[in-house]
């Protein structure tokens, strides 16, 4: 059961944020609401961690997660005075990591954190799409959209080259404030296990055991601490919101940020705007038809961000070529749990989300594309990175 906000800011400088409470969608982890006060009005964003993911209370996530996303929050700003006794806050915050050569991406400003309960506070950037649900909702024409999506990708392609390549500058003392073991626990579980068993119990694949056995060799061997970095750690569609009026982007939910190794973010997003273009595109097919241009955009950005203005990164993650194919195989993997947990499906024979694997014409165009990348194809989608 999740708690009532008010009786979370009793005590804090937020106490009078009790005007209203509405309760924010899109993400599957947190509760989450925007609460305001009315003199002089106001709204900020109150995020709360319980034992369990909100949307799948089967599976639990501990809630040092808070811990992981405040910290995440603080290099991006000067934390308020009152949590400054918070030493790996302050840690966090004194790398001053301002990424000012992206002006029209923001993070939302942490406003207050409470690692006992644990809650935090944000700044409330709006009601604004995430890149999912602009691009569903979308009226413009398809000139337009393609524009806006060649927009949102560059940009971002551009920011996780920067903090993949922050992160590799700074490793040593980034290690103690995001070596993030819940998040692992969980990709573990939702990800590997799940995904593993769907594909045993609910597919007709005529290699599905062997896929089953790359799934676990490439868990067990992508340990390389030689490639490792700071990662977002869910980079998705859901986790970007577009201001088109503005053109600016707002990069949200750091509680999976972690340790690891770029592909988790690289290979993830990708995972959700090919499949996002596919419900988006009636007539496209990832089996025959070649990569969508704003896909293509984003991956060119990362390299060429990392190439021209990080070398040393761009060797230590991208020349060796394991970048590329550990996202084919983690890329694999992704659609793979998506598709067998009910999502990507365009033809309306499947409720949308409800945790049952598709079964219609979506699953024949989905399962042989994703066991073809599980199984480190050659003509990968990332081969754009070399």
């Amino acid at each position: 059961m999740s708690p009532i906000p008010f009786d979370l800011v009793k005590g804090t400088k937020f106490s009078d944020y009790v005007a209203s409470a509405s309760r924010l969608t899109g993400g599957k982890v947190n509760n989450v609401w925007r609460i305001s006060r009315t003199n002089p009005l106001d709204t900020v964003v109150l995020k709360h961690a319980g034992p369990t993911l909100s949307s799948l209370p089967d599976f639990k996530f501990s809630i040092e997660r808070m811990v992981i996303e405040a910290r995440g929050l603080a290099l991006f700003c000067d934390i308020p005075m009152h949590m400054t006794t918070n030493t790996k806050l302050q840690q966090a915050s004194n790398f001053r990591y301002y990424d000012k050569s992206i002006s029209d991406i923001h993070i939302p400003r942490l406003l207050h954190f409470n690692e006992t309960v644990p809650f935090i506070i944000m700044e409330d950037v709006g009601s604004l799409p995430d890149i999912y649900k602009f691009c569903i909702s979308a009226s413009a024409s398809a000139s337009d959209l393609s524009q806006d999506l060649a927009f949102i990708c560059k940009r971002v392609g551009q920011w996780i080259a920067h903090l993949h390549g922050f992160g590799r500058k700074n490793l040593a003392k980034l290690k103690p404030l995001f070596t993030n073991f819940p998040a692992r626990s969980l990709l573990s579980e939702v990800v590997y296990d799940l995904v593993c068993t769907r594909i045993i119990d609910n597919t007709s694949l005529v290699n599905k055991h062997e896929l089953v056995n790359k799934i676990h060799y490439f868990r067990n061997v992508v340990q390389d601490d030689n490639q490792a970095t700071l990662i977002f750690g869910d980079l998705w569609t859901g986790s970007v919101l577009f201001d088109k009026c503005k053109r600016q982007l707002h990069i949200l939910d750091f509680e999976f940020a972690d340790i690891g190794h770029a592909f988790a973010d690289i290979a993830h997003f990708v995972a959700h705007l090919l499949p996002l273009h596919f419900l988006c595109n009636s007539n496209y097919n990832p089996n025959t038809d070649p990569c969508p241009p704003h896909i293509v955009t984003f991956l060119i950005s990362y390299k060429q961000t990392l190439k021209e203005e990080l070398p040393d990164v761009f060797d230590a993650l991208i020349s060796s070529g394991d970048l590329v194919r550990e996202s084919t195989v983690f890329f694999g993997i992704d659609i793979a749990r998506d598709v067998l947990t009910g999502n990507w499906c365009r033809c309306g024979a499947t409720e949308v989300n409800n945790d049952t694997a598709l079964t219609c014409v979506c699953a024949d165009v989905w399962l042989p594309f994703a066991a073809k990348y599980i199984s480190g194809c050659s003509d990968s989608l990332f081969n754009i990175l070399l």
